[in-house]
């Protein structure tokens, strides 16, 4: 005899668990992050200032011969801002490379320029993770998706075309605004369509490395800021087609009450996997609906969030640690251009350094959880900062100096990019279905709060000392946060508000036709023992507590009658009435 569905989990395994379609699915998904973390650290590039020569005023020569003059005892291309007393009349820069920065001549008074266009495209993403939050529960996660990889990929090639500094900052803008959505609904729409054994590990792949890696070469042999827009576009928009294969997420579908739909989906799984569709998969749907029917008229927002003392702490402690992640680890990849030594090889190692950490912890997720490898990898990266403040206040030589700088700022972005990734994963598991969505757009927001930030508190070209202390103390009240978490590996990803299924029914009794309208009923005879409230735990409430159970005071009764609808009550919760067809 089939063992029967009680879960989404349970649903996805008799459609063949984590079999061809996942594989397929997570491919689409996550080749996109590929073209997408280009453009987001584009600017890691498009910021650098070469070398430039000041010539002032008094210069009665060519300036291309007084900067380039064999008479002169020490390097002309200083970058300062001024000739012995006389201001720079012209900027001559070297050649070689084509930034923003020698586009415009961001330098000296219009050198505030450039940590802003990064904080503009920053202020995008965070636009956009607020705007995605909101979307992903109206319009569903595939639409949100989607709209965000082209808007992306479009805003991308017209960047390259700025004819001034304005335009350009303008559309990093809204290419921010379409980053923060895409990043905001990744994760969600992934791990919905996983088991728990497996829904931590796509988040690892390392295409989010790759891509600012990729594009560290490419600016490398071609080292023009217009060109690594065009491209970055160019590989986007491709990305996109994965629409018309993958389905919506059968979650959202459910709770939304479209069970025919997530149905659908169910069965387009099962196909892809070669296993045949599964035996009670609509009454999990049905269930689910029937749960959320409360708050189907109700749009949720981010103050559902916030609502109880559980949500509330758990909702501060997350969303501050995206802000603080976020800002240690843009403030450090924007600053890479005032590393030392080779500016390519800089950003294609700042990438690719998390990915052997990634491999590891993908081998150990499932057996340590996720908060130990986190706070092993934060403690790490506080080291990392404040090794870096050691170093520059205390070793002399500038060479070695430079050298374990590098090394230790290198160590810090793949031990901090890892730990994120942990409490991305975190966050998508606490949160149930509805507010799901929600959740990732407030951390998203957070992060981008922090990235607004980082071009300007983390700024290792003119204030290191600052920075290397922000990199050790951001790390270290990351690791006392981070205790207060709760873990979530190997638990079922909460779909409803309150997860009163069939398994739970099953077990108590109750059969989800057992309630009349009034409350009352259609036994002939009823029991003292049959009036007894159900316990209910808190914490599939909204606003809901963890710390124990409250009765639920709901009279039951035996149906015959198969098309009797659904009603709740009122109950001590403030939950309106409801109904809902026969489960």
């Amino acid at each position: 005899m089939a063992t029967k569905l009680k879960t989404i989990e349970d649903v996805l395994e008799a459609a063949g668990g984590n079999g061809r379609f996942q594989v397929i699915f997570v491919l689409l998904l996550t080749l996109p992050r590929f073209p997408i973390m280009w453009t987001m650290l584009e600017m890691s590039f498009a910021n650098f200032v070469p070398q430039w020569c000041c010539v002032p005023e008094a210069n009665t020569h060519d300036p291309h011969d007084f900067c380039y003059s064999k008479n002169s005892n020490s390097s002309m291309f200083s970058k300062t801002c001024q000739n012995s007393t006389s201001l720079c009349v012209q900027k001559l820069f070297a050649t070689g490379i084509n930034s923003v920065a020698n586009e415009w001549e961001l330098v000296c008074e219009r050198k505030w320029m450039l940590p802003l266009t990064t904080s503009v495209q920053m202020g995008g993403v965070l636009a956009g993770a607020f705007l995605a939050g909101l979307l992903v529960d109206l319009i569903g996660r595939k639409k949100t998706f989607y709209m965000s990889i082209v808007l992306c990929g479009v805003c991308n090639i017209i960047a390259g075309f700025s004819v001034n500094w304005e335009m350009f900052t303008v559309f990093r803008f809204f290419i921010g605004l379409a980053i923060g959505g895409f990043l905001t609904v990744l994760n969600p729409y992934l791990m919905e369509f996983l088991t728990p054994s497996v829904r931590a590990l796509p988040g690892l792949i390392p295409a989010s490395q790759l891509g600012p890696a990729l594009m560290a070469l490419t600016a490398w042999r071609m080292p023009d800021w217009q060109w690594v827009h065009w491209i970055g576009g160019v590989i986007t928009i491709p990305t996109a087609l994965g629409y018309f294969f993958i389905p919506e997420s059968m979650r959202w579908l459910a709770v939304k009450g479209r069970v025919g739909e997530a149905e659908e989906v169910v069965q387009q799984i099962a196909k892809w996997n070669r296993k045949p569709p599964p035996v009670g998969s609509l009454e999990v749907f049905k269930t689910i609906a029937a749960m959320e029917e409360t708050t189907r008229t109700q749009t949720y927002t981010y103050i559902h969030l916030y609502k109880g003392w559980n949500l509330l702490k758990k909702s501060f402690i997350l969303q501050l640690l995206w802000c603080i992640l976020s800002m240690s680890a843009y403030g450090v990849s924007f600053s890479t251009a005032a590393l030392k030594f080779n500016l390519y090889v800089n950003i294609f190692v700042m990438n690719v350094i998390s990915i052997p950490f990634a491999a590891v912890l993908s081998c150990i997720l499932h057996k340590w959880g996720r908060k130990k490898p986190a706070i092993v990898l934060l403690c790490i990266s506080a080291a990392c900062g404040f090794g870096n403040l050691i170093s520059f206040s205390t070793v002399t030589d500038t060479y070695t100096r430079d050298i374990i700088i590098n090394a230790l700022s290198m160590l810090f972005r793949g031990t901090q990019t890892t730990a994120w990734s942990c409490i991305g994963i975190i966050t998508n598991e606490t949160y149930p279905t509805v507010m799901r969505g929600l959740a990732s757009g407030a951390a998203n927001v957070a992060a981008r709060i922090g990235g607004v930030i980082a071009p300007f508190a983390l700024n290792l070209e003119d204030r290191p000392a600052l920075a290397f202390s922000l990199m050790g103390g951001l790390m270290a009240v990351s690791v006392v946060m981070v205790t207060f978490l709760e873990e979530t590996t190997g638990k079922a990803m909460q779909d409803a508000n309150a997860k009163l299924d069939l398994a739970d029914a099953e077990e108590q009794k109750v059969q989800p036709d057992a309630y009349t309208e009034d409350g009352g009923s259609n036994k002939s005879s009823t029991s003292a023992e049959d009036d007894k409230p159900i316990k209910i735990p808190v914490t599939d409430f909204i606003g809901g507590d963890d710390s124990g159970w409250k009765d639920v005071d709901l009279k039951l009764s035996v149906r015959s009658d198969q098309d009797e609808k659904v009603s709740f009550g009122k109950d001590n919760y403030g939950f309106e009435s409801f109904e809902n067809s026969r489960l």
